[in-house]
């Protein structure tokens, strides 16, 4: 589920590459938009990439999802990053459906595709 928001982030570091080395300002356009697209399908809910990715990590995988979110929310200002945080709450909280042992790999790539996309933003 991980897999196109990761070529969604590729496409997102090449659209800022070419945004720094022509500073042309529609590559940057691109790049912030690329970045806000493929944040936004991280969202943790229903047929949204992130709600498959989500669906692999256990109960502290989320929880800590949940605090990178709110770290990356501080230091980008892109609320977007609440609404994710909310989403991941409402699956921790009351939808309960996270399995008995997360996958590693999975969280690694969530967290990883929050940290790029989050830097992406920042860099305005």
């Amino acid at each position: 589920g991980l897999a196109g928001p990761i070529w969604g982030v590729a496409a997102a570091i090449f659209f800022q590459l070419a945004g720094i080395f022509t500073g042309n300002a529609l590559w940057f356009a691109l790049a912030h938009t690329t970045a806000y697209i493929n944040l936004f399908n991280l969202i943790p809910i229903w047929q949204l990439d992130g709600g498959r990715g989500f669906r692999a990590l256990d109960r502290q995988q989320r929880l800590l999802s949940i605090g990178l979110m709110g770290v990356m929310w501080y230091f980008t200002g892109a609320g977007l990053f609440l609404i994710l945080a909310l989403g991941a709450a409402y699956r921790i909280f009351w939808q309960k459906d996270f399995p008995a042992q997360g996958d590693s790999g999975a969280f690694i790539q969530y967290a990883a595709l929050l940290v790029t996309l989050g830097a992406l933003l920042a860099g305005k």
